[in-house]
This record gives C-alpha cells, sequence and structure tokens, in this order.
C-alpha cells in the first residue's frame, strides 16, 4: 500500500497561528495574513483510529492595520497525497517569449518523492484555449525523481 501524505493548508490565519494534531504542537506560524502548509502525516494516528485536529489563534493588542481581531479568514484544507506528487505553489507558466503567431511557452514544476527509492512518474499534460479545445496533444512525460524534490522543466514551441 502507498504511502500517503496528509497536507494541511490554512490560507491567511491571523496572527500566531498553532496547529496541534493529536494533542502534539504540529507547527507554530507566527506571522498573519500569510498562508502555510504542513504535513500532519508524522502526527496521525494509525488507519481506524480517529484524529483531531485544533488551530489555536492569538490577537495581542492593536497589531494590524486592517482590523483589529484574529482568526482563520479564508480557506482550510485537509489533502491527500500519494507519496511521489505535485505541489500547490510548485508549477508555473512562462510565456513571455512571443514572435508574431509562435510563442515560446516553458512550463516548470517540481516533483516530490517522499519515498525512499528512485520511481518512475509519468507527467500527463493538456493545455486548453479559452473555449476550452485542445490547444495542443496531450504530452507524456517520464520522470524519474531521484531526490525528495526534483526540478523539472518543458519547453512547448
Amino acid at each position: 500500500m502507498p504511502i500517503r501524505l496528509f497536507p494541511f493548508i490554512l490560507k491567511e490565519p491571523y496572527n500566531q497561528t498553532e496547529v496541534w494534531i493529536n494533542g502534539q504542537k504540529a507547527c507554530f506560524n507566527p506571522y498573519g495574513y500569510i498562508p502555510f502548509k504542513i504535513d500532519i502525516h508524522p502526527y496521525c494516528n494509525a488507519p481506524g483510529v480517529p484524529n483531531t485536529i485544533a488551530v489555536k489563534v492569538v490577537n495581542e493588542g492593536l497589531n494590524s492595520r486592517w482590523y483589529a481581531g484574529s482568526g482563520i479568514y479564508r480557506h482550510v484544507w485537509l489533502m491527500k497525497t500519494d507519496k511521489v506528487h505535485l505541489d500547490e505553489w510548485d508549477t508555473f507558466i512562462d510565456a513571455s517569449k512571443v514572435e508574431g503567431k509562435k510563442a515560446t511557452v516553458d512550463l516548470h514544476s517540481i516533483l516530490h518523492n517522499s519515498g525512499k527509492e528512485k520511481v518512475t512518474a509519468h507527467l500527463k499534460i493538456q493545455i486548453f484555449s479559452p473555449q476550452g479545445k485542445k490547444f495542443i496533444p496531450l504530452l507524456n512525460q517520464s520522470i524519474y525523481p531521484v531526490k525528495p524534490i526534483s526540478p523539472f522543466p518543458l519547453l512547448l514551441i
């Protein structure tokens, strides 16, 4: 059975945020209005045993120029990923090279491998036009992440 990771993502809590999993302090973020993510897998109970996630947000004094309160102002997600996965903030596209009707598109991402052995991952990419039509055929790319974090570029012309 593959190892599962459980990223817990908080979008913009304010301020001095603590995350507790099953009575263990898993994270402290002293800053406000900044999204952050932690992997709660090391703090989870065995399968079949319930888990408890607690989030504490503290506001001490008048310390914000926008709003004097505290809390969680954006979404909170608990996700489940495989040990080999793409991360939310690690993929971007640069299409700044345009000449006439020709454009060069650079796609960059980072493949994460939380396992200990080398694996083969298959990346499938489809790009669609604003009208919803396939812009280019399906691209298949085999990636061999040896390290825990393996960056890879893909150039489309």
